[in-house]
């Protein structure tokens, strides 16, 4: 998928460069997040002005209901 992104790259940099965001642990090894984290990065975005004051706890209790843990879901990529 990476190499479909970047075409105008060398195969093997873009092979590198994931390899080495994976070794890094860049991404993360599960889908899964905690409301805890959920909510701080909602937070971050209220002084930003992507969300309002206040609806960062409401969101994450629409996403997470009484679990501590959201598994995530696949969402639509635009333009594919």
């Amino acid at each position: 998928m990476a190499i479909a992104e970047f075409p105008q790259l060398e195969q093997s940099v873009v092979r590198s460069a994931v390899k080495r965001m994976l070794n890094q642990k860049i991404y993360p090894a599960t889908p899964s997040i905690s409301k805890e984290a959920f909510l701080a990065g909602l937070d971050l975005q209220v002084p930003i002005g992507n969300i309002k004051a206040g609806q960062s706890q409401r969101i994450g209790d629409l996403l997470f209901g009484k679990s501590r843990t959201f598994h995530g879901y696949s969402l639509p990529v635009s333009g594919r």
